[in-house]
């Protein structure tokens, strides 16, 4: 097999640390080709987002439209999604993918500075149609919870398992936002379950963490691994990009920058 062909459907990050550009970044990381579609344009710096500015639903569906005609992905990562319209677009325009593919949806609800991303109408909407459609979703404890339908205080284990009931083939709760020194990922996968528990690197949270496991999932599937493998690797992937980050920004208080090792090919050409 050769390289596989993974397509990003996200928003965009101008500083590079998550969105579509991390997203992009991961893919080639991991050894696949990355292809992209733009849900929207957001004001951002290290210290957190301070504009969103989503596309049109149509011009979103037209470019992917056009992309799928041309270009068919071994996976897809939706990520970002800030309205209805958006998420009945891209729907609609990967119904046209076949149901082989591997679609891993990370429903992005809120940014990290509080700022409510998607609407009631949108996550009903999300809830009915593409997440029914992916391979697994991989929301934070605190999505689930609000997908779910379930009180603050549900755990992970009950979250995944009201979700299952509502149709969602997979769910990975991740448990990085939550407080404390251990971080719990929690894998439902129909009747299969699995838990992660790892002690909390040191230091300030970085910046994409739920982009770049979410994306490494997506090439891991589309390499053709189960969804535990995929999992397992990119947890690791992730924990690497934390133990590595470091701060870009001038302003203090900014979020540092997952950054994994990039070692070039010293063979002898």
């Amino acid at each position: 097999m050769g390289r596989p062909l993974v397509l990003t459907v996200a928003g965009s990050d101008p500083t590079g640390g998550a969105g579509l550009e991390l997203d992009l970044a991961v893919v080639t990381h991991l050894g696949g080709l990355g292809m992209a579609c733009a849900t929207a344009l957001t004001t951002q710096d290290t210290t957190g987002v301070h504009g969103v500015h989503p596309l049109s639903g149509p011009l979103i569906g037209e470019r992917l439209g056009v992309l799928l005609d041309d270009l068919r992905p071994d996976a897809i990562k939706v990520g970002m999604l800030a309205s209805a319209e958006q998420v009945a677009a891209v729907e609609k325009a990967l119904a046209r993918v076949p149901r082989d593919v591997p679609l891993v949806v990370d429903p992005v609800l809120v940014a990290s500075s509080g700022r409510e991303l998607l609407d009631e109408e949108g996550r009903t909407l999300l809830m009915r149609g593409l997440a029914l459609g992916a391979r697994v979703i991989t929301p934070n404890l605190a999505e689930a919870r609000c997908l779910s339908g379930g009180s603050r205080s549900a755990s992970a284990e009950g979250t995944a398992d009201a979700l299952l009931a509502k149709g969602v083939r997979a769910v990975l709760v991740t448990g990085g936002d939550e407080g404390g020194g251990e971080v719990v990922d929690y894998l439902a996968d129909g009747p299969r379950r699995r838990t992660w528990r790892e002690a909390r690197i040191p230091g300030a949270s970085p910046h994409g963490t739920g982009c770049a496991l979410s994306t490494a999932i997506a090439v891991l599937l589309a390499m053709g691994r189960s969804l535990e493998d995929a999992v397992d690797f990119a947890t690791n992937f992730v924990r690497e990009g934390i133990r590595n980050a470091r701060a870009i920004g001038r302003r203090r208080h900014g979020r540092p920058r997952l950054q994994w090792d990039l070692r070039l090919d010293s063979k002898e050409k």
